[in-house]
């Protein structure tokens, strides 16, 4: 991959900005790669003798760092560069989360003396030529019709539960121990080998998003479910909510169901998550033991939060004579 040329060879090239490359060609020679840490690696670039390529001769200094194996598996011009400064976490964090494009408009009136920034300033999201052509030809509503068409994993266990008997001793997140979901049909399938190898997850779902946290709840005590309305139905009752099915059947009475979600989160989440999830529990969850929730965890790290939390509450617990 061949820079340019550029500078004094080519000073109308794209990347010439007030007579210098913006991409700071071409590079100098030199014997070894040095790192650097507030940018990117200086690389080794042997002198060797120019070769004409068009108009220009060009050497080691217009070459820009590429791999020859992704170029030749894409058929493509890809510049890969080596990040190993700590700064790259942030940058790839914010690539990934950084939302939908769009566009910060500010409205002036230039007869008004007074201007208010906060009532003149509008955020919209920007959409491009192809989206909106998409949006307006309605193949939006197309995709929408054709996903609710198929089957999740979830209203594929449904229709399992209906056709077949054996699945009914296994829970939803047992399932996979013993089918495999067949995307191109969403169904599920018996397993024919390898189940003692698998294990069942189930995404974690926030205890403020109550009415998903009672559906998965009642997921992992429930069996030959063949519907959401047969989730919430106990004992031949319909009840209104996940929430109202899972008191129905007694598992909201004492503080276990607590426990129990504090005990699946600390397999896989950080400590700072931790501590939000136990603070959510003491001030929405309606402990039935507030003063001793979280010391008859059997889990070294949960009691010491527990303890940590309940030093510090110390000054504002009434005392107990």
């Amino acid at each position: 991959m061949v820079h340019g040329p550029c500078g004094i060879i080519n000073p109308n090239a794209p990347c010439m900005k007030d007579g210098e490359c913006s991409k700071q060609f071409p590079k100098a020679f030199r014997e070894e790669t040095e790192e650097n840490v507030n940018g990117y690696p200086v690389y080794k670039r042997r002198c060797i003798e120019p070769v004409r390529v068009g108009k220009h001769y060009i050497d080691n200094r217009w070459i820009v760092p590429y791999n020859p194996w992704l170029s030749k598996e894409y058929n493509a011009h890809i510049n890969v560069e080596v990040c190993a400064c700590v700064k790259s976490v942030k940058y790839l964090y914010k690539y990934v989360y950084k939302g939908h494009g769009a566009a910060s408009i500010t409205l002036k009136n230039d007869d008004s003396v007074n201007h208010d920034e906060i009532l003149n300033f509008l955020d919209g999201r920007y959409v491009s030529a192809p989206e909106a052509m998409w949006r307006l030809k309605g193949q939006e509503n197309e995709a929408v019709e054709r996903a609710s068409i198929k089957d999740t994993t979830l209203t594929a266990w449904f229709k399992l539960n209906l056709i077949d008997e054996e699945a009914h001793e296994y829970y939803y997140a047992d399932i996979p121990q013993y089918y495999v979901f067949d995307k191109p049909s969403t169904k599920w399938q018996k397993r024919q080998r390898g189940g003692q190898q698998v294990i069942g997850r189930m995404p974690v779902v926030s205890v403020q998003d109550s009415e998903r946290f009672y559906l998965r709840m009642l997921l992992l005590r429930k069996t030959g479910v063949i519907s959401f309305n047969d989730l919430k139905t106990i004992d031949g009752t319909l009840c209104e909510t996940f929430q109202e099915a899972c008191k129905e059947l007694g598992l909201l009475d004492g503080d276990q169901h607590w426990h129990d979600t504090l005990l699946e989160a600390a397999r896989m989440q950080m400590p700072s998550y931790m501590r939000i999830l136990f603070a959510i529990i003491c001030g929405l969850g309606k402990l039935r033991t507030f003063l001793t929730f979280g010391l008859n965890i059997n889990n070294p790290s949960l009691m010491s939060l527990g303890i940590g939390i309940r030093k510090k509450l110390a000054p504002f617990t009434p005392s107990q004579n």
